[in-house]
């Protein structure tokens, strides 16, 4: 008998159960079997990541590399029904047979046959194993919720600030459900979600987060909203008792005056301003605010606006409101297509196209799949056909071959709807495709205000605006340089950096091109190396500087 290659896969979700019983036994079937085993893959991952190592190692062998592969169950391989199908069909592509050991069955018989079952019955195994796989998890949901509901245990295993665990319960604790109330009583008193975090940072007051790690606007206003401290715990879709720090009282009064400030500080603000909350001032870190009199209508930092604070001696300048509307995006529409959007579309399209060609491969299988039933079909049903007329009282085999054929039928109806859920998508991907062809092509000129606002703000991380310092010596008399040096931290993690001179109207930025055929116009050019080259490039502002502000009603 000639001797097969083989390899071996055994895999199980967590490191408490073993492989010894898997290996021993294929090992054993392989040696009566005339197999030399050349690989074995062993792992303890979870059946549901399609990201695992010695996994992707067997679906990758092929027909030069091994005859067969021995797996103990066929859930073994996969907990999703499509991608065992989808792995059974491809190892029978590459003429690769597999063995599933306790069904005792192989996709090729001992003639290279296909077995004329497998696929039907391999269809109803891995729908049982996704089906188990999702009984287990409603079995964990139900343990989590009677535990939580019955016992009393912990809705969560990170309990909030104020909180910890002891013994699978939420208990207080002590010193920070302290911090809890003052924080509650600071925001009854007036204090802001900004100001208290501040005011928490300065006291040195230790966070639950990472080390070091400060307190945050952001994680104040969550903690004012959390309903777990007056004792009833949001948990699914109801409400569960936990030990209370303050009182129902106290929350609410505490949301009221919340609401209160959020209510003045949007009829103070009006109608925001497009830079609001992106101008960060570098030497306090408070936001640049709207400044405006009867001359002057600038960005200033907001401490410079307070007289409590003109003992910080912050040295933020003050800038022109409208021409620094203008140059943000102008920066932005210029160059926000070459430094984001255009590595992003790159990246973004590759993977697509990856998951579209994946895609398309899995449906040119089913087709394949769905030619060879269509065939055993017209086989089957011309037998049947000829049973009909030459044995006619032969009504227990007829039978069997018209249920034979109704099987087929099923599976190819089945494939069917595979192949239709792929179409959807694959019609998905490339509608996402033309989406980012979209916005290549979007022209930013022609946006309105409320649009340039959500296009700014989704985009940038924050700006800093500093003061150039000159030298002197390069001075002639009477002038003066005031310059500064404005700063675009994107959130893609790029900055975009320009010197900006108000007198001037104009601004220079720098950049990078690998060719002399990108330099912009204007531009002036600095080879590097070979491959690179800087570009320096100034723009003027436009002789009346278009001012980017909310469209008012005209009075009728």
């Amino acid at each position: 008998m000639e001797t097969k290659k083989g390899a071996i896969y055994a895999r199980v979700s967590t490191d408490k159960q073993e492989y010894t019983r898997q290996l021993e036994e294929l090992k054993e079937y392989a040696n009566r079997n005339n197999i030399s085993i050349e690989y074995i893959f062993e792992e303890t991952e979870s059946g549901l990541n399609s990201e695992r190592p010695e996994y992707n190692k067997l679906i990758n062998l092929t027909k030069e590399d091994i005859d067969i592969v021995l797996i103990w169950e066929l859930s073994r391989l996969s907990r999703k029904s499509i991608e065992i199908q989808t792995d059974i069909r491809n190892f029978k592509n590459k003429g690769i047979n597999v063995f599933i050991y306790d069904r005792g069955i192989s996709i090729f018989d001992s003639n290279g046959e296909e077995n004329s079952f497998i696929n039907m019955l391999i269809g109803m195994l891995s729908a049982v194993a996704e089906e188990e796989i999702k009984t287990m998890k409603k079995r964990v949901v139900a343990t989590k919720r009677h535990n939580v509901f019955m016992k009393g245990y912990s809705y969560t295993s990170h309990p909030p600030f104020g909180y910890t665990r002891v013994e699978k319960k939420m208990v207080i604790s002590e010193p920070e459900a302290k911090i809890v109330k003052e924080i509650f009583d600071l925001s009854i008193n007036g204090s802001s979600q900004y100001s208290i975090a501040v005011k928490l940072n300065a006291d040195g007051v230790p966070t639950t987060s990472t080390k070091n790690a400060l307190w945050s606007a952001s994680t104040v206003s969550k903690m004012l909203q959390n309903t777990a401290y007056y004792g009833k715990a949001k948990y699914l879709d109801t409400f569960i008792d936990c030990p209370a720090i303050i009182s129902k009282e106290t929350f609410d009064l505490s949301q009221i005056k919340r609401k209160q400030r959020l209510t003045r500080s949007a009829t103070k603000v009006g109608n925001t301003f497009l830079l609001r909350n992106l101008i960060k001032c570098k030497h306090c870190g408070t936001y640049f605010t709207n400044a405006k009199d009867k001359i002057h209508h600038q960005y200033k930092c907001t401490r410079l606006m307070n007289r409590t604070f003109q003992e910080s001696k912050c040295t933020s300048p003050a800038v022109n409101f409208h021409n620094m509307n203008y140059l943000i995006w102008d920066i932005v529409s210029r160059y926000f297509r070459e430094v984001y959007v255009d590595d992003r579309k790159r990246n973004n399209e590759a993977n697509l196209l990856e998951a579209i060609e994946d895609k398309n491969r899995i449906k040119q299988s089913i087709d394949n799949e769905i030619k060879k039933e269509n065939k055993k079909v017209g086989i089957i049903y011309s037998g049947l056909q000829e049973l009909k007329i030459e044995f006619p009282d032969l009504i227990d085999l007829q039978e069997r071959e018209k249920k034979k054929l109704s099987n087929i039928q099923s599976n190819i109806k089945r494939l069917n709807s595979e192949k239709e859920m792929l179409d959807n998508e694959i019609a998905s991907l490339k509608s996402r495709m033309k989406d980012l062809s979209d916005v290549e092509n979007m022209d930013l000129t022609t946006l309105d205000y409320n649009t340039k606002y959500d296009f700014l703000h989704r985009f940038i991380d924050y700006i800093y605006i500093t003061k150039n310092v000159p030298d002197k010596s390069k001075l002639y008399y009477g002038e003066s340089d005031k310059r500064y040096k404005v700063e675009i931290f994107l959130k893609s993690g790029n900055k975009v950096e320009c010197k900006y001179h108000p007198q001037k109207k104009e601004y220079t930025i720098n950049g990078v091109v690998n060719d002399m055929s990108e330099v912009p116009d204007g531009a002036t050019a600095y080879q590097v190396t070979d491959k690179t080259i800087l570009i320096e490039q100034t723009i003027k502002f436009p002789s009346v500087v278009p001012k980017i502000e909310p469209e008012t009603e005209k009075a009728g």
